[in-house]
């Protein structure tokens, strides 16, 4: 046929285009333990980073107030991947 190959129905089947398939619920959780993995080295690096810069300034109290702030929620991430133990030694509810 000229013009291109027709289908039966007479739709043109030169220009499929295939659909991403949906991802599996497996699939859809390896890749948000992937992110969550990603996010926990940035965290590590930053606190490395974070203790390099407190140790070259020590008589900055920005430093130790900065960790303050974060401390209580990551017991709180801590707990909801089942360990309590950071938010009961801190005495948070939980």
């Amino acid at each position: 046929m000229a013009g291109g190959a027709n289908s039966a129905s007479g739709a043109c089947t030169n220009h499929l285009v295939s659909l991403p398939k949906p991802q599996s619920d497996f699939a859809k959780q390896l890749l948000k333990d992937a992110d969550n993995f990603d996010l926990l080295k940035r965290i590590a690096s930053r606190l490395a980073a974070h203790q390099k810069e407190q140790a070259d300034e020590p008589t900055n109290w920005g430093y130790p107030g900065d960790l303050g702030r974060i401390t209580e929620p990551l017991a709180y991430v801590l707990a909801d991947l089942g360990d309590r133990s950071a938010v009961n030694a801190k005495g948070l509810e939980y």
